[in-house]
């Protein structure tokens, strides 16, 4: 039986070191990824291909607003 791979979210993940680590992570195959980044930032994640892959979810995410940190949070515990 295979090991289910673990989960990593990524907060800021369009630019900088959070885009560092997703592409290197994303390289391992060992992960699943969550990546988030401020709602103008997102398409930045289509434009680098990372929504054509299938251990990858991207959602938005301002880490200021304390709903949508919860609403994330739910998310990778009920869903992925």
């Amino acid at each position: 039986m295979l090991k289910p791979k673990e989960l990593v979210l990524i907060t800021g993940a369009s630019t900088g070191l959070g885009l560092a680590l997703a592409r290197e992570l994303l390289k391992l195959d060992k992960y699943r990824l969550v990546l988030t980044a401020r709602k103008e930032s997102l398409l930045r994640f289509y434009q680098l291909g990372f929504h054509n892959e299938p251990s990858v979810l991207i959602r938005p995410l301002d880490v200021n607003d304390e709903r949508e940190r919860q609403e994330i949070i739910d998310e990778c515990e009920h869903k992925l």
